[in-house]
């Protein structure tokens, strides 16, 4: 008898085990929370939220579309928050992780990238209006712009270059624009200043140039470091900023240009300033002026090599002229620059299929081109023609 108890409770064990295992589609309520979709019982009776296509919707108003895995979310799913900011992308443990988007509650900051443990990491844009005028395009690490990136301004200023942990830090260049004039800064940064070795040049936009020219290059997209491009593992966007000088500038007279040291923004240490029109300061800066020692060449060629204080040359004092140096000069008036258009190389197109780059058909650019170099060298041609003029015989001697 008791063997004929025993096999039954066996019999009716095994039933118990041996449940309905077909997943169930639900509408149901989950500690206050909202859930739609399948729930799978396991052989040991534990329920799980499966499924492709399921939605939960918190007691807050945040609401979750998509694949459930063994409970969590995970896959490619939609989160949608109560402010009406949303993300779209890849989820990882209820994190977004992978390729994703995030859309904010304007309507109009919107990121589009990677993401890590729920924070922008990887390559990503992040644009801040709806018509992508403002944006960052580059790095992130943790939630910050880190490595190499670039920032976009409603006003059109530009920043190319390195970051670290949110800031402007590394080899970079920022384009500040006003209207027709730039101003340009390509070197070392740290917590967004020019700190350390840059080039500061002041720009007057060629009127010769098309806007549409002209905004393509300062609106150009980033580009990651190439040893390609530069030779070097260094940028491109110094590459083009050198490559398009001719075509963005005015007339070379029109461009100061700083070379040298800067601390925390301002020109300190050791530079070399050249002014529009070809002269040019070497020696040590503080604050941004001239404080110490240095040598000032003038437009003339005359040279000052002495002390600074304030930005002012201590002793110095302007030379009278003398009436016998006023008419000294034997060139003087006998070499305009249209006189070289008789030197100009003639076209080398004559009796050849035209080809376009073969040089030398545009007189007007061949101009431009030698008088800026003149004028770059200007400085320095008139010191060298002050020294010999100083140790050859004058009349009369």
């Amino acid at each position: 008898m008791s063997s004929k108890r025993s096999k039954r409770r066996k019999e009716a064990k095994s039933k118990e085990v041996k449940k309905d295992l077909t997943p169930q589609f639900v509408n149901c309520d989950l500690a206050d929370n909202k859930y739609s979709g399948i729930i799978r019982e396991d052989h040991l009776g534990s329920q799980f939220l499966e499924g492709l296509s399921s939605t939960y919707i918190w007691s807050t108003g945040t609401k979750y579309e998509g694949p459930f895995i063994a409970s969590q979310i995970e896959g490619r799913g939609k989160f949608t928050w109560p402010d009406g900011s949303k993300y779209e992308g890849e989820l990882l443990g209820g994190r977004r992780n992978g390729d994703g988007a995030y859309e904010a509650l304007d309507g109009k900051t919107r990121y589009d990238g990677q993401w890590l443990d729920g924070k922008r990491h990887g390559q990503g844009k992040l644009t801040y209006n709806s018509d992508t005028t403002s944006y960052y395009d580059g790095g992130w690490q943790a939630g910050q712009k880190h490595g190499y990136g670039k920032q976009l301004w409603p006003s059109g200023n530009c920043y190319e270059g390195e970051w670290k942990l949110g800031t402007m830090s590394g080899h970079g260049t920022m384009i500040w624009r006003n209207g027709t004039s730039a101003e340009v800064y390509t070197g070392e940064w740290v917590d967004n200043c020019p700190h350390g070795e840059g080039t500061h040049t002041w720009l007057t936009m060629d009127p010769s140039t098309d806007a549409a020219t002209t905004e393509s290059w300062l609106n150009r997209p980033a580009s990651p470091p190439s040893a390609q491009v530069t030779g070097s593992p260094g940028f491109n966007s110094q590459q083009e900023l050198r490559r398009h000088e001719a075509q963005i500038h005015a007339t070379q007279q029109l461009n100061n240009r700083y070379t040298g040291q800067w601390v925390w923004g301002r020109r300190e240490g050791t530079g070399t300033f050249y002014y529009a029109n070809g002269a040019y300061y070497h020696g040590e800066w503080k604050g941004n002026v001239k404080e110490g020692h240095g040598r000032h060449t003038f437009d003339d060629g005359k040279v000052y090599d002495g002390k600074f204080e304030a930005d002012r040359m201590v002793d110095y004092s302007r030379p009278e002229p003398s009436a016998k140096s006023l008419d000294d000069n034997p060139i003087c008036g006998c070499t305009d620059i249209t006189d070289m258009e008789v030197i100009l190389r003639p076209s080398d197109k004559a009796g050849f299929t035209q080809t376009p780059g073969s040089g030398y058909s545009d007189p007007v650019k061949i101009l431009k081109g030698i008088y800026n170099v003149l004028l770059r060298n200007l400085g320095d041609l008139r010191e060298g023609y002050s020294r010999s003029r100083s140790v050859q015989p004058q009349l009369g001697e």
